[in-house]
């Protein structure tokens, strides 16, 4: 392909692997902040976040005091020499418990607004705060407060 080839190749594979690093460290935003609304009684809700590839990730587990997003150590890291690995496969975020849409509709004082649809709302400013951090250039995605 020659020297231009090689280069422009190159520069596609940079660009594949800083955007499935936009969207992997998107995704782990996302679900931080949706695990900091969630509302605490006993910890269970805030103890049963995933994330996964492709369908929701229907596991529940006991109260823990360690709230975290459970399946993010499974997130693939960016691509090295291929197109990207999140190339139309959707990133879930889901909390399986049976109560937990009544808390998304506000049933809990401290989080009468639910978690999910602020954060959803938030999406286009985390994604381009991000991306200015990875490209350096500015936002990608519109909607948001600072477009």
């Amino acid at each position: 392909m020659g020297k231009v080839g090689d280069r422009l190749r190159a520069r596609t594979v940079d660009y594949s692997r800083n955007l499935d690093e936009v969207i992997r460290r998107s995704a782990l935003e996302v679900g931080r902040r949706i695990i900091d609304r969630t509302p605490i009684k006993t910890g269970k809700a805030r103890s049963n976040w995933n994330i996964s590839l492709g369908a929701p990730d229907i596991t529940t587990r006991d109260a823990t005091a360690e709230h975290y997003l459970h399946g993010a150590e499974d997130l693939p890291q960016p691509g090295v020499g291929k197109l990207s690995v999140y190339d139309e496969i959707p990133v879930m975020i889901s909390n399986s418990l049976p109560y937990a849409p009544k808390l998304e509709r506000g049933s809990s004082t401290q989080s009468p607004s639910g978690m999910v649809r602020i954060t959803a709302m938030e999406f286009p400013t985390i994604v381009n705060a991000i991306a200015r951090r990875v490209f350096g250039t500015r936002n990608i995605v519109s909607g948001g407060f600072d477009d």
